[in-house]
């Protein structure tokens, strides 16, 4: 929505059709469409966020690494000269990232579980629902998270492969991100 009020066209994309109503309903008048961030058409631009960890989402069998180097190319030729490429990522180094924990409310409750498979360079992370639907009735969901870890060295090299100068930071101005999480921001050059 911010980026309406300044007058910015926005268009956005969602990789599940579950998502999709939700960022709508924020911020009316931007465009959403059902599509991954590597998968989206990316049309001349000024800027691209994948803010969230969206490049971090790889089932196991997938090269990643191919897939956001190509992502970097394609956002380097949507972006004009100076055009920023803003995102995220989890970090392969530091502390352990394994752990449980949960958080309830009165009619719901989340359960969730990381492990993390460091020579793999991979952390699943297992989410249980349970929400109130009826007396006393719950519905539950389950969602297993498949997550790519990356070298932060690696990818400032490819970010500077596809023609961007790269700061690299632990927050987003203010906004410390949680632990092993780096921010990028890539300038394209002009």
């Amino acid at each position: 929505k911010p980026l309406l009020d300044f007058g910015f066209d926005t268009f956005a994309v969602a990789p599940s059709p579950a998502l999709l109503p939700i960022p709508g309903e924020a911020a009316p008048g931007a465009e959403f469409r059902l599509a991954s961030a590597y998968d989206a058409e990316l049309a001349p631009c000024d800027a691209i966020l994948a803010l969230g960890e969206p490049l971090t989402y790889h089932d196991r069998d997938v090269d990643a690494e191919v897939r956001v180097r190509h992502f970097f190319r394609k956002a380097s030729h949507a972006l004009r000269g100076g055009g920023l490429l803003i995102f995220d990522v989890i970090e392969a180094e530091g502390e352990a990232l394994d752990g449980r924990g949960w958080a309830s409310g009165s009619d719901w409750a989340v359960l969730y579980e990381s492990r993390e498979d460091r020579a793999a360079r991979h952390l699943a992370r297992r989410i249980e629902t349970f929400r109130l639907v009826s007396d006393g009735a719950y519905r539950r969901s389950e969602e297993v998270h498949s997550v790519r870890l990356f070298d932060r060295r690696a990818m400032t090299t490819w970010l500077e492969q596809a023609g961007f100068d790269v700061e690299v930071d632990a927050a987003y101005g203010r906004f410390e991100l949680a632990p092993r999480r780096v921010a990028f921001t890539a300038t394209r050059r002009a």
